[in-house]
């Protein structure tokens, strides 16, 4: 049996860890995936094949697996999810133990109560506004963004598909990946479904003189501003 202290800062303890089994073991070849040594199911392009019979994954704009359906067009899956990737209660959703890839159409690892989601480069933990346990391995082309934080705080717009960079995707009416393109600093967006256009450089112009002037604004009025000695000077009696 397994003994330690609990973890610091965490509400884990001794008992947690002793529960901790390797009831099941999972192994991955390629699209083949195994559970305890067995072939359990292939990956395909928008679904998965499982004990002979086909499953397929509806998606919304974002690519999060929302519905999972058979091959006769039955759903077996509902998933609905809070913006940084958490499932709804059961009270929303249906067959949760159907199938693990979900938000992103990242596998979903709720064993031993870890809820995290692997993004390949390192794992997100939807439960805390999906911070990522780790720092982000390209973090110098986001400085200035916590290496750690999930699409720059903005689920609804980006999505990172490795756990190292932004995205925008653009699926079709069949839920197939349309159109992508990487994000990168200096870049915005137009809407209708186009993609990120460059900054013309008149706008950064703009707005860096613009910058400027509320600068130097800022600190004409914060210079004119009395000092602590005279503000003591004037509130003591004559």
């Amino acid at each position: 049996m397994m003994t330690a202290q609990p973890i610091s800062g965490t509400s884990f303890t001794e008992a947690d860890i002793n529960n901790l089994s390797l009831d099941k073991i999972m192994h991955y070849e390629g699209a083949l995936l195994g559970e305890n040594w067995a072939p359990k199911k292939i990956l395909i392009e928008n679904g998965y094949i499982e004990n002979g019979n086909y499953y397929f994954y509806i998606k919304d704009h974002l690519g999060n697996n929302r519905v999972v359906v058979d091959a006769q067009g039955t759903a077996v899956q509902y998933t609905d999810y809070y913006p940084f990737g958490m499932p709804f209660d059961d009270s929303y959703n249906t067959g949760k133990d159907v199938q693990p890839y979900k938000f992103g159409g990242k596998e979903y690892d709720t064993r031993s109560g870890l809820n995290l989601y692997d993004f390949h480069a390192r794992q997100q933990n939807p439960e805390i506004a999906g911070r990522f346990t780790t720092m982000d391995p390209l973090a110098e082309k986001y400085y200035s963004w916590s290496p750690y934080v999930y699409c720059m705080n903005n689920p609804m717009k980006y999505v990172d598909p490795t756990g190292m960079e932004l995205w925008l995707y653009e699926y079709d009416e069949d839920g197939n990946e349309k159109n992508k393109m990487r994000y990168t600093p200096g870049m915005t967006y137009k809407g209708d479904n186009e993609y990120f256009k460059n900054t013309p450089g008149y706008v950064m112009l703009f707005s860096a003189l613009f910058s400027f002037i509320i600068s130097a604004y800022s600190r004409a009025v914060f210079k004119r501003l009395p000092s602590a000695a005279e503000i003591t000077a004037i509130h003591q009696p004559a």
